[in-house]
């Protein structure tokens, strides 16, 4: 599934109040946008992770794990660097990380 219907299943579960299940949807469409290219990236996603995250109070601990992809070429811990990356504005790690050069990250 391509990120964009992630992000409509996202919207509509956050619309119904199921913020949960919407912030398993973001998710899995930022993987999905990142294997299609960091260029897709949207900040909106980004935005409405990082709000979801704070609003349920998940811990970066907690919250990490529930990070998966369903990508041939990226791991789960591709994604969940992505994340970190793009939650604190690392636009050039993302690009890193997606060209293969693995920038240090820290926990």
């Amino acid at each position: 599934m391509d990120s964009k219907k992630y992000f409509f299943l996202a919207r509509t579960e956050e619309q119904l109040n199921c913020d949960a299940a919407a912030l398993l949807l973001y998710l899995s469409s930022f993987c999905s946008s990142l294997e299609e290219g960091p260029a897709l990236l949207s900040v909106g996603t980004i935005n409405k992770i990082a709000h979801l995250r704070k609003k349920l109070s998940l811990s970066v601990r907690e919250f990490l794990p529930l990070i998966h992809t369903y990508s041939d070429t990226l791991t789960d811990i591709d994604c969940r660097r992505a994340l970190v990356f793009a939650l604190d504005g690392n636009i050039h790690g993302i690009t890193s990380l997606c060209e293969g050069r693995v920038p240090t990250w820290s926990n």
